[in-house]
């Protein structure tokens, strides 16, 4: 379809606009000089712990207690003077994050691997660094103006019911066009689902391709008949994001597929961008508005990343442990984190249905999360049967019935399974609650990739 003069110029203006700020830290991402980091991220990092040390409880109450400093004098007085930040802490008291000076624009909640969900705060411009830095990466990578780009993805609006989810879709929608975007749901990862993913990317015809890992392993192992229509596409490169690689030939598979090269970027919900990795492979980080740590607590653990961003932040991400692991650190002299070669972190959970059906863990959450009642969210699989686990203030009929009705949308199956509400959730032996319990034992387990 040729878009009338005025959309097609508000389009690409606002492209060249995102393109030229983004252009300028190619270089300062790619190749770092030690004395402008260090400089930039102590005056960065002043800046930041100032800010939460006058408006969030938490840190207002490390500085009376003498367990954190009252002002950031250098890096490494930073490093050994403010102690490390995990979820658990987060979620086990909410309220000393909450800000004292401003009310959030808007609300996030996480949807990781654990079950585990954070809700948290956001301001609308803190969205900016982040898919700044990501752009920066993808020109890097090959990005050019007006690339078309396909998303196998997930967004909750996807899922959503009545007119505030038609207005959300919409909205989606509307920003999709702006950037040059088509998306696709990557809930259901069955070949059937599969196969119509690959034919409407053929019919896109994209530039470049973005997808959760899983889906994308997924996508090429049910559509291997149609590699020559995938590698005739001319694809600049492939991301895959959101979880590690599901299998260790994933990489040789989606590059011989596709015929070119495969990228994986590094963020969270709660902490957003922080590395990408650039055409030699290595994971560079984002560092004038990310600060990395490679953390080991003791010597029994391997190393983890530590993440303070280094921007104006409702919820402020200060030596905040995600609970990934890193491997070949590139450290400065200082002992900032610019580069490592490899993310160890967790993926998530993907699980294959009596019915043959495959659903994302994330569906799960994003088939909840709209709802104020429900705080999380189980599916149980055991021999011959489904529930779904819902810890809800209550059994409220309409609440239910809407999500059935985003169920309905993932499996027929799981929309006909029963629904109990609970006060707590099975938890494994770690005492994580998992979105997914499979007890049909070793023939039928929740597969991380195709069976």
């Amino acid at each position: 379809m040729t878009l009338p003069a005025a959309p097609r110029f508000l389009r690409a203006t606002a492209t060249a606009r995102r393109f030229a700020g983004a252009r300028n830290n190619v270089q300062r991402w790619r190749s770092p000089d030690p004395g402008e980091v260090a400089s930039f991220q102590l005056d960065r990092l002043r800046a930041v712990w100032a800010d939460v040390v006058k408006n969030v409880p938490y840190y207002q109450r490390l500085v009376a207690n003498g367990a954190a400093p009252r002002a950031i004098e250098s890096l490494t007085q930073f490093r050994s003077g403010v102690p490390l930040l995990r979820r658990e802490d987060v979620i086990a008291a909410p309220e000393l994050f909450v800000r004292t000076d401003r009310f959030p624009d808007a609300f996030m909640t996480t949807a990781g691997s654990t079950g585990n969900p954070l809700r948290f705060g956001v301001y609308r411009q803190e969205s900016e660094p982040p898919a700044s830095d990501m752009l920066t990466a993808r020109i890097a990578n090959g990005l050019e103006e007006g690339d078309r780009v396909f998303l196998l993805w997930g967004h909750s609006h996807l899922l959503g019911t009545g007119l505030r989810g038609l207005g959300k879709h919409g909205v989606r929608t509307i920003k999709d066009w702006v950037l040059g975007y088509r998306r696709a749901n990557a809930y259901r990862l069955d070949p059937s689902s599969a196969r119509s993913h690959m034919h409407a990317i053929l019919s896109f015809r994209p530039h470049v391709l973005i997808a959760y890992s899983n889906a994308l392993d997924l996508l090429v192992r049910h559509n291997h008949e149609l590699r020559a229509d995938a590698r005739a596409l001319g694809l600049r490169f492939v991301v895959a994001t959101a979880e590690v690689l599901p299998s260790p030939d994933t990489r040789l598979i989606v590059e011989d597929f596709f015929g070119c090269p495969l990228a994986m970027e590094y963020g969270g919900v709660e902490f957003a961008a922080v590395a990408h990795t650039d055409s030699d492979g290595l994971y560079r980080v984002y560092w004038w508005n990310v600060l990395v740590e490679a953390v080991v607590e003791s010597a029994a653990e391997e190393t983890q990343i530590a993440v303070t961003a280094l921007y104006p932040r409702c919820f402020p991400i200060v030596r905040y442990l995600p609970g990934d692991e890193l491997g070949g650190v590139h450290r400065l002299p200082e002992g900032s984190v610019i580069a490592f070669d490899e993310m160890r972190g967790r993926h998530n959970d993907v699980v294959r249905l009596e019915d043959g059906t495959v659903i994302h863990s994330v569906a799960l959450f994003h088939s909840i999360h709209q709802e104020p009642g429900v705080y999380n969210i189980q599916l149980v699989l055991e021999p011959g049967t489904i529930r779904i686990v819902l810890v809800a203030a209550d059994r409220d009929p309409a609440r239910l019935a809407r999500i059935r009705h985003r169920l309905r949308s993932l499996s027929p199956a799981l929309a006909a399974a029963p629904i109990e509400v609970v006060a707590d959730l099975v938890t494994n032996r770690a005492g994580k609650r998992r979105w997914i319990v499979d007890r049909r034992g070793e023939n039928t387990p929740a597969v991380r990739g195709p069976a």
